[in-house]
């Protein structure tokens, strides 16, 4: 008889924060902190990342809701590990699944994915709109995501979805090495979740004293039941 393969469910992002920090804790300063590595047998939960992936729109003030599209599982599996995560449509926290990453201080920002996802699920033309432009700048294709921005900024009628144009337009910005202008414009709502969030990220990936300061104001904003805290918290731990 075949015994069945066994698969295991990825920890979540408040149990690695909380080995992470049990481990630099109870470390000699002197010592190397031996980081928590996920093994490869963790899989991550295909609905799980994309509540989080969509999360930055309720964030900031958004009532539509995006459901899940078919093909989004296929992208999740085939998502590799990051470093430093971006609150922005289409991230999702569970991706920083190796704390040695951070700990290296080779620190990078998102990177491209060949795989993408079928955008058009939500009954918001502009959230159709923002999610095509976010899985056009997943895939590399700027400006393919420039065009369904600005498309959705001529529709964007309240201050929430304004913002969350703004949020992606940055995320595109230092998808395209502007860092400068992603900078702006994440200063532009840097009295948010994502904002804070995002300027956190950033800092830490140029290694600036400032990403406590993100990180704190971030953590503080973010519903604790949700990933993107606990990566707030992750992230104030290696910032401090």
């Amino acid at each position: 008889m075949t015994t069945p393969a066994i698969q295991f469910t990825q920890p979540s992002l408040a149990a690695l924060t909380a080995r992470f920090l049990a481990k630099n804790d109870d470390a000699p300063t002197t010592a190397a902190v031996e980081p928590h590595e996920v093994a490869s047998a963790f899989v991550t939960d295909p609905k799980a990342a994309w509540n989080e992936a969509v999360a930055v729109a309720k964030l900031l003030g958004s009532t539509d809701t995006i459901p899940m599209p078919g093909d989004w599982s296929a992208f999740v599996r085939q998502a590799g590990p990051v470093d430093c995560q971006l609150l922005a449509l289409g991230h999702f926290p569970q991706q920083v699944s190796d704390v040695s990453r951070l700990l290296s201080g080779k620190r990078t920002t998102p990177t491209t994915h060949a795989t993408t996802w079928t955008s058009k699920v939500s009954k918001s033309p502009v959230l159709n709109e923002l999610a095509t432009a976010a899985t056009a700048r997943l895939g590399g294709h700027w400006n393919e995501a420039e065009k369904h921005l600005t498309q959705a900024d001529q529709h964007a009628n309240t201050d929430s979805l304004k913002q969350l144009v703004k949020n992606e337009r940055a995320a595109l910005a230092l998808a395209k090495g502007d860092t400068a202008k992603a900078e702006k414009l994440w200063t532009e709502l840097s009295q948010t979740a994502a904002g804070s969030f995002n300027l956190g990220v950033l800092a830490l990936s140029q290694n600036k004293s400032d990403a406590k300061k993100w990180f704190t104001e971030a953590a503080s904003r973010l519903p604790e039941s949700s990933s993107w805290h606990h990566l707030a918290k992750m992230y104030l731990a290696l910032a401090s």
